[in-house]
This record gives C-alpha cells, sequence and structure tokens, in this order.
C-alpha cells in the first residue's frame, strides 16, 4: 500500500482493516473510522492496542 502525502511529513497511515484506519500524525497515533476498509488488518494486535486514542461516532450520528 502506498500514501501519498509528500507535503505532510508527520502524518502515516500505518494499517487498516475491520472499518477502521491506523494512524501516525508526528507521535500520536490514532484510530479512526473507515468505512471501505473491509478487509482483515495487515498488523498484529499490538499496535492497535496501544494507540493513543480512537475515535467514536456518536450512536445517533452527531
Amino acid at each position: 500500500m502506498e500514501t501519498l502525502t509528500a507535503h505532510w511529513t508527520d502524518y502515516e497511515l500505518l494499517d487498516s482493516g475491520n472499518g477502521k484506519k491506523l494512524e501516525r500524525f508526528g507521535e500520536i497515533v490514532l484510530i479512526r473510522p473507515e468505512a471501505q476498509a473491509r478487509w482483515k488488518p495487515a498488523l498484529a494486535a499490538h499496535p492497535w492496542e496501544t494507540a493513543h486514542a480512537e475515535f467514536q461516532k456518536a450512536s445517533r450520528g452527531q
């Protein structure tokens, strides 16, 4: 997988799958929803479990 972010030197897409993406912004690692990531993640569970935060949508879509 190639991520084209030439102007974002502090951004990295680490992994994706199961409706989520694991991203690094500087030293912060976040899990955010990604509806199109319908495959299994490539990385083991550890990087996902050690993320700094996970974005969760409100149950009413807010």
